[in-house]
């Protein structure tokens, strides 16, 4: 009885789990349901499917295209789609996972010696233009 018991084990459907055998990614479960393991074999690791969040600890500094210093503060929502590629990826660490996507926000928001757009600098005249007059009829 006692190791049918360390046998089983249950995927809720707000996780993910992944199966070990002696350290060695084995599977990943990624349903809901109850499931089997060989005991003392294999261990089984589980990761949240829900939203996730990452929230800076501090505003970072950047320069605007006019020269003009700006303090961004920023918030992530983020979830895990492929538990088999974030266990690759970050060995599962949760917070290494965070830095990693800290570091991308900022290299998009062009932290350090890079430059910050506004969106319109991308568009085309003729979309400026178009945006221009909406804005102004709404006057």
């Amino acid at each position: 009885m006692l190791v049918l018991s360390q046998s089983l084990y249950t995927v809720d459907q707000k996780q993910f789990a992944i199966k070990f055998q002696l350290g060695e990614f084995i599977d990943a479960k990624t349903e809901a349901g109850l499931y089997f393991k060989v005991p003392l074999v294999q261990n089984i690791k589980f990761y949240d499917r829900r939203i996730l969040t990452l929230d800076a600890p501090e505003p970072d500094r950047i320069t605007t295209a006019e020269k003009k210093p700006l303090r961004v503060d920023f918030i992530a929502y983020w979830r895990i789609i492929d538990v088999r590629k974030y266990y690759q990826s970050v060995t599962g660490d949760e917070e290494a996972a965070k830095r990693r996507l800290a570091q991308t926000i900022r290299a998009n928001l062009g932290a350090g010696d890079q430059q910050a757009h506004h969106p319109r600098d991308h568009l085309d005249p003729a979309q400026r233009h178009h945006e221009r007059s909406a804005t102004e009829s709404r006057r």
